[in-house]
């Protein structure tokens, strides 16, 4: 809570030197999104350790009540899928992981110059939705002791994101942006998933969200468009 007391006074006293203001800007973009170890505990396993980079896309709006102050929020979504290197079960069978993170924040940005080249740094805070899936496919599949399971975890998260980039100006109106955020995200709870017999005896336990901390880096780039 003093943090973001700290960074609401930061904000509110750039506002009072900041010039006029300049509309409402929305738009969306496109980019890769990429796990991360940082800020995990364990040194040996995070969310890269277990997934891969993958697509994510957002929408976004920015009120400019100041010509370098902008308030504003953002929804996103990311998808990504499995690192095959870790989800390996040798001759017991196959694992198909994904992992969905949806996410809706408030955000408010810095920028360092009102021109047509305009560097910001920023930070969101919101709740993400996340959906994470595991698929086990037996080796024995098809046969009387098939045991495969399908499972899917879902849980909400607080979240927070600083964030650094540029918008240029494309025309009057329109204006081409990119973004470098890291969204951090608290444990997510390890889900033991058991694997049955036919008999209804646990034959095995496959471990879901291992990983910890779901952080990861977003890289967007995109288009805002300025209404007045």
């Amino acid at each position: 809570m003093r943090f973001i007391f700290t960074i609401a006074l930061i904000f509110a006293a750039i506002s009072a030197s900041a010039r006029r203001p300049d509309g409402v800007w929305f738009g969306g973009g496109l980019g890769l999104s990429m796990p991360s170890n940082l800020g995990n505990k364990a040194s040996t396993l995070g969310f890269s350790t277990v997934a891969v980079p993958g697509f994510q896309a957002q929408a976004e709006g920015r009120w400019f009540y100041a010509s370098r102050l902008s308030l504003g929020g953002a929804l996103s979504a990311s998808f990504l899928a499995q690192n095959d290197d870790f989800w390996v079960l040798r001759n017991k069978g196959r694992v198909s992981a994904s992992y969905t993170m949806l996410s809706a924040v408030a955000k408010g940005h810095y920028y360092f110059s009102d021109d047509a080249f305009r560097p910001f740094a920023g930070m969101s805070f919101g709740v993400g939705w996340l959906s994470n899936s595991l698929n086990y496919e037996s080796s024995l599949s098809g046969t009387l002791v098939d045991n495969s399971i399908d499972y899917i975890n879902r849980q909400f998260k607080p979240l927070f994101s600083p964030e650094v980039g540029f918008v240029m100006e494309a025309s009057p109106k329109t204006f081409f942006y990119v973004t470098c955020a890291f969204v951090v995200l608290p444990d997510m709870r390890p889900e033991y998933v058991p694997v049955t017999d036919v008999y209804g005896y646990t034959a095995d336990v496959v471990v879901q969200n291992p990983h910890g901390n779901q952080n990861h880096f977003n890289f967007t780039i995109g288009l805002l468009f300025k209404w007045d």
